[in-house]
């Protein structure tokens, strides 16, 4: 597949064009190279403006960066996935998990999502 080739090989130009001429394969391709490349603002700007092409994409996501987006954009099901995320780091920062308390004292703004549940 095209689109596989150009994500693996490092072409993310050539996929936004064929994500933008309308390649479903090229859309994903791109989603996943985005969220590899921690390119969280950009694939956002994609999920928005291809929701339902990508909604499948981005339910099939398991890291805590893609579900914290799938989150932000409403999934609910993500929500509670990140919350128990969180739930579980902060009982392990406070056992005393390196890891734990280093994620959370750099990403403070996670805390802050956890405050922003939805009405």
């Amino acid at each position: 597949m095209l689109a596989r080739w150009l994500a693996d090989a490092g072409h993310p130009d050539e996929l936004r064009q064929r994500a933008a001429g309308g390649s479903y394969p090229a859309r994903h391709e791109l989603a996943g190279w985005l969220a590899g490349h921690e390119r969280l603002d950009e694939l956002r700007e994609l999920l928005v403006a291809h929701r339902e092409l990508l909604s499948g994409w981005l339910a099939r996501q398991h890291g805590m960066r893609e579900v914290r987006l799938a989150a932000e954009l409403g999934d609910a099901d993500a929500r509670r996935r990140l919350q128990g995320w969180l739930s579980r780091l902060r009982e392990r920062a406070a056992a005393g998990d390196e890891y734990a308390q280093r994620f959370l004292a750099e990403n403070p703004d996670w805390q802050q999502f956890r405050a922003e549940r939805p009405g």
